[in-house]
């Protein structure tokens, strides 16, 4: 048990698994009383290298996240808020190569309808509380649930963005986006994408 507790609390690439760590150090100190000698500092190491990687590893996340959704949701914001403004130069910009084709007629119909249905158009958010992905990550690109904020509602949403090198890091590019509204009808945009799957 005490190389088990070791074990997990070394695995820091996934923290979920750290946890398991200082509860598997315990167990085995516990189930070790009666002899000294059978792994008492292994266990012991296992339950304070656990708490400082799981606490390392919440740390991380809780730092990285609110800097690292706004870095991805930047290019949909732009290629939503461009449109809109009627700046398809821009918002193609924002787009990856793959998917950068987009016509301006295509442009503005997507701005017509999101305009149509919802009014202007406020912010993007990441959905916290998304259950379940409806599309899967597909080449280079990964899907992400958002909630768009409208002048009359919010609507959920799934991303596939794409993460390339560029400025002193990277840059996150829209690659296209699947609008799921019950009362309206779904939006796929750009409609040959692979949101469209």
């Amino acid at each position: 048990m005490a190389i088990w507790s070791l074990t997990c609390s070394l695995i820091f690439c996934c923290p979920i698994v750290t946890i398991f760590g200082p509860i598997l150090g315990a167990i085995a100190l516990i189930k070790m009383k009666s002899n000294p000698r059978s792994g008492r500092k292994m266990a012991i190491s296992g339950i304070v290298i656990g708490v400082i990687t799981t606490a390392l590893s919440v740390g991380v996340v809780l730092f990285a996240a609110p800097k690292l959704i706004p870095f991805i949701t930047e290019s949909t914001s732009e290629v939503i808020t461009a449109s809109y403004a009627k700046e398809y130069d821009k918002a193609r910009d924002s787009f990856s190569e793959q998917t950068n084709d987009v016509t301006d007629e295509a442009l503005q119909s997507f701005a017509n309808e999101l305009q149509s249905r919802y009014g202007a158009f406020d912010s993007i958010t990441f959905n916290w509380l998304a259950e379940e992905q409806q599309l899967e990550p597909k080449d280079q690109f990964a899907p992400m649930p958002v909630i768009l904020i409208f002048e009359t509602e919010s609507v959920h949403a799934t991303i596939m963005f794409e993460v390339v090198p560029g400025g002193d890091f990277a840059v996150s590019k829209f690659c296209c986006i699947q609008i799921e509204d019950a009362v309206h009808g779904n939006v796929i945009f750009p409609l040959d994408s692979p949101c469209a799957q």
